[in-house]
C-alpha cells in the first residue's frame, strides 16, 4: 500500500481545477472555435454537464467501496487479470496525457518565447521539476496546486478585466455557431476535457471518505466549467471567430494587446508567470497519477524507484513528436474519445459489475476477489 498521506477538500478540488483549466493557455480555445464557431463558450458548459453526469458513476463506485481507490476496485470488480490490465491502461493513459500536455506547452513556448532553445532542453527542464514533485509526494503537490489555483484564477480574472475595453459583442454572433446540433454533439464528445476529475479516484485513499470526494469532485467540475466557459467567451469577444481559430495561444495573444496608457502595455510577462506555474503543477499531477497507478497495479509500496523510468518514457514520447501540428491534429483529437472510454465508461462498468456481483466494502470485497 502506497502511503500518500492525507489532503483536504480544497486541496483535492484544486488538483482537479488546475489540471482541467490549464488547457485554456494553449490551443484549446482555437480548436473549440474551429469545431463549433461562436458557440464554443456554452459548448464548454454542455461538456461540463456531461462530465458531471459521468462523475456521478465514479462517485457512486467510490462510495460503494470506502477507503479504496479505483485501481483496487477494478481488481475486486473485474478480477485480478482484467483489473490489472485496466489499471495498467490507466497508468499508460496518464503517461500519454502528461506527454501531450508537455509537448503542447513546449511547442507553444517555442513559438512565442524560446524559439531557438532545443526541445530536449525545455523538456528536460520541466521534467526535472516534475520528478522532484513526484519524489516529494501527493501532499506537497496538492498544497502547491491549491496555491497555484488561486494564482491562476486571480490572473485569469485580472486578464479578462483588463481586456474588457476591447470586447465586441458582435463577435459572439451568430449565437448558434455552426448549428445547435453540432454544438450539442461536440459538447458531449468533448466532455473528455474534464476527464482529469478521475484524479480523485486514483488518490481516493488520501481523502477522508466519499463525502470529501463528492464535495471536491462536483465543486471542481463546476468551477472548471465556469473557468473554461468564461475564458472562451472572453477570447471570442476580443477576436472574431475566423481569426481566433488561427491563433496558437489566444490567451497569450490577448495578453500582448492589452494597453492602458503609456506605462501599462504588454502584459504577457505576467501571463507567462501564471502559465508556467500552472502547467508545471498540472503536469506534476498527471505524472504522479501515472506513477501511482503503475505502483498500485503492481502492488508496489514505494513510488520512488519508478519515477525516473517513467520520466524517461515521458521524455521519449515528448521528443518523438514531429511538431505542434501532429500534437493538435492527431494526438489531442485522439484524446477526445479515449479518456471518455477509460476514465468515464470503465468506472460505470465497474459499478454495474459490482452491483450485479454484489461486491461491496473494503475487506470483504478484497477477500472475495
Amino acid at each position: 500500500m502506497i502511503k500518500e498521506g492525507k489532503i483536504g477538500v480544497s486541496e483535492a478540488m484544486f488538483l482537479v481545477v488546475v489540471a482541467i483549466s490549464n488547457r485554456v493557455f494553449f490551443t484549446a480555445p482555437a480548436v473549440v472555435v474551429k469545431a463549433v464557431g461562436t458557440s464554443g463558450w456554452y459548448m464548454a458548459l454542455v461538456a461540463d454537464l456531461t462530465a458531471i453526469v459521468f462523475f456521478c458513476f465514479v462517485y457512486l463506485l467510490l462510495k460503494r467501496f470506502p477507503d479504496m481507490n479505483l485501481i483496487d476496485i477494478f481488481s475486486v470488480c473485474f478480477g485480478k487479470v482484467l483489473g490489472f490490465l485496466f489499471s495498467f491502461l490507466y497508468a499508460g493513459s496518464f503517461v500519454i496525457v502528461c506527454g501531450v500536455l508537455l509537448r503542447e506547452f513546449i511547442d507553444v513556448l517555442k513559438v512565442y518565447v524560446f524559439d531557438s532553445t532545443p526541445l530536449s532542453v525545455l523538456a528536460g527542464s520541466v521534467l526535472a521539476v516534475i520528478m522532484a514533485a513526484a519524489f516529494l509526494g501527493l501532499e506537497t503537490i496538492a498544497r502547491v496546486a491549491r496555491m497555484a489555483g488561486f494564482i491562476m484564477l486571480a490572473g485569469l480574472i485580472a486578464l479578462m478585466c483588463m481586456a474588457a475595453p476591447q470586447f465586441k459583442l458582435d463577435n459572439i454572433f451568430p449565437v448558434g455557431g455552426y448549428g445547435f446540433g453540432k454544438t450539442l454533439f461536440e459538447g458531449l464528445t468533448r466532455s473528455s476535457a474534464y476527464s482529469e476529475v478521475i484524479v480523485l479516484g486514483i488518490v481516493a485513499g488520501a481523502l477522508q471518505g466519499a463525502p470529501h470526494i463528492k464535495k471536491a469532485g462536483f465543486s471542481a467540475l463546476v468551477l472548471s466549467g465556469i473557468v473554461l466557459s468564461g475564458i472562451l467567451l472572453g477570447v471570442e469577444l476580443v477576436f472574431p471567430y475566423y481569426s481566433l481559430q488561427e491563433l496558437t495561444s489566444p490567451l497569450y495573444e490577448l495578453a500582448r494587446i492589452i494597453t492602458f496608457g503609456t506605462f501599462f502595455q504588454r502584459m504577457d510577462p505576467i501571463f507567462l508567470f501564471i502559465w508556467i506555474i500552472t502547467t508545471t503543477v498540472s503536469s506534476s499531477i498527471l505524472f504522479y497519477c501515472a506513477v501511482s497507478s503503475y505502483c498500485k497495479a503492481f502492488k508496489l509500496s514505494d513510488t520512488r524507484p519508478v519515477i525516473i523510468p517513467i520520466a524517461v518514457i515521458v521524455f521519449t514520447f515528448v521528443i518523438q513528436q514531429r511538431d505542434i501540428i501532429v500534437v493538435v491534429d492527431k494526438l489531442i483529437e485522439a484524446l477526445r474519445i479515449s479518456p471518455v472510454l477509460l476514465f468515464y465508461i470503465l468506472p460505470a462498468a465497474a459499478l454495474i459489475t459490482a452491483v450485479i456481483r454484489k461486491k461491496k466494502g473494503g475487506e470483504q470485497a478484497i477477500g472475495n476477489s
